[in-house]
């Protein structure tokens, strides 16, 4: 993904003007970039979740095959894991693991307040690499993960995750 197409839907898109409101992640795997980036936008931090929360990654949007990969990428990440401890853990492959530390911080993306995931203290494969998230309705939480690169981070893919019912895991 590129940081200019993410630049030009800041600088052009209209206001997301949805006429159904969010109510699972299955919709937001069917938006465009510019959508997500307008929910994202308008989202806040909210409560940490608690516990499991299943997740979708969200590669491409507004691609052709974008709800196909997310689908085929269930296989590989399933969703984070937020314990009290300020410590969160994905779920890769049906096992814990990867942990980053949860905190409030500024975005990378647009200087808005977001829950931060940093990997960089806590993994060794995942050291280059931040999470982000906003709530965008109750219990819908919109992500962005990031690369830390020489120069600049890139914003590598998007995610949601749904803290609504979270199984016990």
């Amino acid at each position: 993904m590129r940081l200019w197409s993410v630049a030009a839907c800041l600088l052009l898109a209209a206001p997301l003007t949805a006429n159904e409101p969010i109510t699972s992640m299955d919709q937001l795997v069917r938006m465009s970039e510019c959508e997500l980036l307008e929910l994202y936008k308008a989202g806040s931090p909210g409560i940490v979740p608690e516990g499991f929360t299943p997740g979708r990654a969200i590669p491409k949007p507004g691609s052709k095959l974008t709800v196909l990969r997310s689908k085929m990428m269930t296989k590989v990440w399933q969703g984070k894991y937020f314990g009290d401890d300020g410590i969160m853990t994905n779920k890769f492959f049906g096992i814990k693991m990867i942990k980053g530390q949860v905190q409030q911080e500024t975005s990378w993306l647009d200087g808005g307040p977001v829950n931060a995931i940093d990997y960089s203290q806590t993994s060794l494969i995942f050291k280059p690499y931040r999470d982000e998230f906003r709530e965008i309705a109750p219990g819908i939480y919109l992500g962005v993960m990031w690369k830390r690169d020489d120069c600049k981070p890139k914003l590598l893919t998007w995610f949601a995750i749904d803290a609504r019912c979270t199984p016990c895991k």
